[in-house]
């Protein structure tokens, strides 16, 4: 390819190329897995390694799985939590509880000397916690 001009016409072929490629890629409409939210029991499935990952299960049994009790048993927790406060739905207790665990106490419930911790997580690991919390039956 001595020939200046089949060299800038193969060089511009290829730049072509790569631009409508790089265009199908990015107008391309169709939702790839990982853009479909998880199923309510994928969900629940990451909840369950957080409860035991951010050491919920060294306080809490649900399952009979867990620790020393020293928090509430969450196994029917989904029965229990929509009549904790008034006019709160079980996810919106359940949520509120994880975020501001010290705000109230559930019926009945022994938390220990110093109540639960504040468990950083984020919203999503927050979704997934409540799912799985839910579920558990």
């Amino acid at each position: 390819m001595r020939n200046p001009l089949v060299r800038l016409a193969v060089t511009g072929t290829l730049a072509l190329a790569l631009v409508i490629a790089s265009l199908v890629v990015w107008f391309d409409d169709e939702p790839s897995a990982a853009d479909e939210p998880p199923t309510e029991d994928e969900l629940a499935a990451q909840g369950e390694q957080l409860f035991f990952n951010k050491g919920c299960a060294g306080c809490h049994h649900i399952l009979d799985v867990g620790g020393q009790s020293m928090g509430p048993d969450l196994t029917f927790l989904a029965e229990r939590a929509g009549e904790e406060r008034e006019g709160m739905s079980a996810e919106d207790y359940v949520r509120d509880s994880i975020r501001t665990p010290n705000a109230y106490y559930a019926t009945g419930a022994s938390v220990g000397p110093f109540g639960m911790p504040v468990i950083p997580m984020t919203d999503a690991e927050l979704n997934a916690l409540v799912a799985f919390l839910l579920q558990a039956r």
